[in-house]
């Protein structure tokens, strides 16, 4: 009944997860399932990762979501909350941090006090304490040391630049902190790496990185990988876990000289057999590939859009495909035959990057293991 759905391949998953695993170390790899499973849905994610150790999210209500579908091992919610969510026992499982005096102030006087987590900002510039603050913050946590688990930092540039000369300034200001936090007698565990610092910078590992793209089968941009390449005889193969696929809903035939979509962007140049698809830019399709190279694939053949990205529409030229049907399926990400159209493609079409294409999926539209 569906006319556009996404496939997880749970197994691709799984494989991407043990492949980090043994580069980054099995205890050290704490998945992301922030975003909806970053476009994937939450629920399968988390079903196929029931078994590790910590899962990572950005709030709260993500974090009662994994909860609820049965997980029971670590939940760090990654995000700096409001105050407010401390109000209410929360489940002993999840695990909060704190960035700001305003927050971590409520913490220490909560009624429930959960395991938390503090992060400085060492050079990404959006939220964390200042270095600086190092000593307030260790002042303010030492009453409630025995519920303080954690201290995080965030890369801003460790996959972008043969010359990662940031990433280790990062790294110097977040070691001078937990220096200060240790010789206040603070116990806890440091964590500063997403997925490129985990793959491209070993000295950032510490106790776990929070692994997010890579874990969906994806490099955080073409420069991390070749990087990898270049640092490590052994290759890390990686496949993409998700597929996107729409159902054919109307087949026509154009004389030349006919306008295709709003705007009259797009005019036949020849006679053209047309096949529309019931997706567009509220389910998540990019409306900025309107106009470009893009294509779908069908059949194993490519089929390229036609005009701009509708609402929920868009149509492709199937002129080179013989008797292409309503009920048909295209491939908007993913394999088909010979041919494969990735999330990266895509996203170079969009002038995106490939988090954007996924992530946007909307979540209207149904997730099918496979």
């Amino acid at each position: 009944m569906h006319k556009t759905w996404v496939e997880v391949d749970t197994r691709a998953l799984r494989r991407n997860y043990h492949a980090l695993c043994a580069v980054i170390g099995e205890q050290r790899v704490a998945p992301v399932l922030k975003a909806n499973a970053y476009g994937h849905g939450d629920e399968l994610i988390c079903h196929a990762l029931v078994s590790v150790p910590m899962l990572c999210v950005q709030d709260v209500l993500e974090a009662e979501r994994i909860i609820a579908f049965g997980y029971r091992g670590r939940v760090l919610v990654m995000g700096c909350q409001l105050p407010a969510v401390l109000q209410k026992k929360l489940p002993v499982n999840l695990e909060l941090t704190s960035g700001d005096f305003a927050f971590l102030h409520a913490w220490c006087n909560a009624k429930y006090q959960p395991k938390l987590h503090v992060k400085f900002d060492t050079g990404m510039g959006r939220q964390g304490f200042n270095p600086d603050e190092a000593s307030r913050v260790a002042k303010e946590v030492a009453p409630h040391s025995a519920n303080l688990v954690g201290v995080s930092g965030h890369f801003a540039d460790a996959g972008d630049t043969f010359a990662p000369k940031y990433a280790q300034y990062q790294l110097e200001r977040y070691t001078a902190v937990c220096h200060v936090l240790r010789d206040a007698n603070l116990q806890f565990q440091q964590h500063h790496a997403a997925s490129s610092a985990a793959l491209l910078i070993p000295s950032s590992r510490y106790d776990f990185c929070r692994v997010g793209i890579s874990l969906y089968g994806y490099w955080t941009t073409p420069t991390a990988k070749a990087m990898y390449a270049n640092q490590n005889e052994n290759p890390l193969v990686l496949k993409p876990v998700l597929s996107w696929r729409a159902t054919v809903i109307a087949v026509r035939q154009l004389p030349a000289g006919s306008y295709i979509g709003y705007g009259c962007k797009y005019c036949t140049t020849r006679e053209t057999r047309i096949a529309v698809l019931p997706v567009g830019y509220y389910e998540g399709y990019p409306r900025q590939a309107s106009g470009s190279y893009a294509y779908v694939l069908m059949r194993g053949r490519r089929c390229q859009i036609l005009g701009v990205v509708c609402m929920n529409l868009i149509v492709i030229d199937v002129s080179h495909l013989n008797d292409v049907q309503v009920g048909d399926t295209a491939t908007l990400i993913g394999a088909d035959g010979n041919e494969r159209l990735d999330a990266e493609q895509l996203a170079v079409w969009s002038d995106t990057i490939s988090y954007d294409i996924i992530t946007r999926i909307h979540s209207s539209v149904p997730r099918r293991a496979i």
